[in-house]
């Protein structure tokens, strides 16, 4: 493919799907990825690309001007703003990160959280999170796994079951919630799920992953 961009004088390759921003060029070609827009972010370090954003490109005749928009700040200050009770900071915050990106994943989900114990407010906001991300099962997944990496187990374990009712034949969210009771030392709890979780799963490798948890919390 590099030889047949090259071929017809690309200059500019824009990509996503790894999900960092890297900025690169190989043999001539300009490389962009930007994979920062909504799903949990590789790497470790700001350096690395480690952070939410998008990128603006504008145009005009013949003169190309990119621009790198980060929007993980305002989410970041939104969310840490919420877990030390200033609730109209965090707001701001997020007003800010909505401007640039108002049905980003990662926005949506920090809107539901800061409203979570408002049953009209969070239940509109499900609404527009599950119509961006297509259905209820995959709105509760998301928000289940967006809680869970922010220390809400409670919360997460809460929407995984609700992502069973809406889907019960699919095995993740019976193994995201049999990791939950796991990581508490419920080990009857864990073992149901897990078991649950193995019987809706296809795939060989987690077949056999599955099966060695089980093994070791049975003893």
């Amino acid at each position: 493919m590099a030889e047949l961009l090259k071929e017809y004088n690309v200059q500019s390759v824009f990509t996503g799907h790894v999900h960092i921003f890297n900025e690169s060029i190989v043999n001539g070609l300009h490389q962009y990825i930007i994979g920062g827009a909504g799903a949990p972010l590789y790497g470790k370090s700001y350096k690395e690309g480690t952070f939410y954003h998008f990128m603006l490109v504008t145009v005009k005749d013949n003169d190309v001007n990119y621009a790198v928009i980060p929007v993980e700040s305002e989410l970041d200050d939104a969310i840490s703003n919420y877990f030390a009770g200033n609730n109209d900071v965090a707001q701001f915050y997020l007003s800010k990160a909505i401007k640039f990106m108002p049905k980003n994943p990662e926005v949506l989900f920090t809107r539901y959280l800061l409203v979570k114990d408002q049953k009209l407010l969070k239940e509109d906001i499900f609404r527009i999170i599950s119509k961006t991300l297509g259905s209820d099962f995959e709105a509760y997944m998301g928000l289940g796994h967006f809680f869970y990496d922010h220390k809400l187990s409670e919360d997460a374990l809460l929407l995984y079951k609700k992502a069973i009712e809406s889907k019960s034949t699919d095995q993740e969210p019976y193994f995201r919630i049999a990791q939950i009771y796991e990581k508490d030392k419920d080990d009857v709890n864990a073992i149901y799920y897990y078991k649950k979780a193995l019987k809706y799963t296809q795939k060989g490798n987690y077949i056999l992953y599955i099966m060695k948890k089980l093994k070791k919390l049975q003893g």
